[in-house]
C-alpha cells in the first residue's frame, strides 16, 4: 500500500517492459514510472494510441490526471499559444 490507496502496486520493471513491448518507439528513459504513478493509475495502465509528445501519456481509470499528464497538457497548450503568435 502506498500513499494511502486501497489497492496494491504492481511491479514497476514489469510494467515498463510491457509498455515497451506495445510501443517499441517509446524510449525507456522517457518512461519515468514510479510507485506513486502506478498507484494513481489504479492498475489500469493504458496508453493513448497517438502519442502527441515524446513522453508517454497516461490514461487513468481515476478522475483527474496524474502529474505527468498535467505537465504535458500545460506544455501542449503553451506550445499552441506560441505557435499562433499570441504571447501569454
Amino acid at each position: 500500500m502506498a500513499y494511502g490507496l486501497p489497492y496494491p502496486l504492481i511491479d514497476i520493471e514489469e510494467t515498463k517492459q510491457h509498455i515497451l513491448s506495445i510501443y517499441p518507439k517509446v524510449n525507456a528513459k522517457l518512461l519515468k514510472i514510479d510507485e506513486k504513478m502506478l498507484a494513481y493509475s489504479k492498475l489500469n495502465l493504458r496508453f493513448k494510441r497517438s502519442l502527441k509528445s515524446v513522453k508517454a501519456r497516461w490514461v487513468l481509470g481515476l478522475k483527474g490526471k496524474c502529474p505527468i499528464e498535467k505537465e504535458l497538457s500545460l506544455r501542449y497548450r503553451l506550445k499552441r499559444r506560441f505557435k499562433k503568435g499570441n504571447v501569454p
